[in-house]
């Protein structure tokens, strides 16, 4: 009867913890305005920092879908994943949108959305054997900054990232 009791509460409790972390989660969500490219980028970096993959799968199509998807099963599969992942999130200084342009063709509407990241670089994350040299008058910048180009398309008159680059 004990023991019966303890799975009891034990499922009680994991009910309650699950469904207030559930309630928790539904009120953090990411607004944004689908019908703008910018604003589906600026909600996808928000994701991204926050490590929550799921809601990316909602901005995201195609080929970038597919990395999210195997994003959350890589986490599914080693939870160390996921702490490498939001350790390289905190690294991020800043993020900033430089320009969005739409194009139209017979196929539907694209739009490239260009942003800047400046994220911190650590010595850690220079190659094994690689000294950062200083030199007299120069100084070296904290951050490395990083251009990465968004498409998007439109679906359903909703805009989705399809794809990015890195430059």
């Amino acid at each position: 009867m004990t023991k019966i009791r303890g799975f009891i509460a034990v499922i009680c409790f994991v009910t309650f913890a699950f469904g207030v972390s559930f309630a928790q989660s539904n009120k953090d969500k990411f607004e944004y305005d689908p019908l703008s490219p910018k604003s589906v980028v600026q909600a996808a970096k928000e994701m991204l920092i926050r490590s929550d993959f799921d809601s990316m799968l909602k901005v995201t199509e195609q080929t970038e879908k597919r990395k999210t998807q195997q994003t959350i099963d890589a986490i599914k599969e080693n939870r160390r994943v996921l702490r490498q992942l939001q350790e390289e999130a905190e690294k991020l200084h800043s993020f900033e949108i430089l320009e969005e342009e739409v194009f139209s063709s017979s196929k539907g509407e694209l739009a490239v959305v260009y942003t800047r990241w400046q994220i911190v670089r650590d010595k850690a994350s220079t190659a094994p054997g690689v000294k950062l040299i200083e030199e007299p008058g120069r100084e070296i910048s904290k951050y490395s900054t990083v251009y990465v180009d968004y498409l998007l398309k439109q679906f359903d008159g909703e805009w989705k990232i399809i794809s990015q680059r890195s430059r």
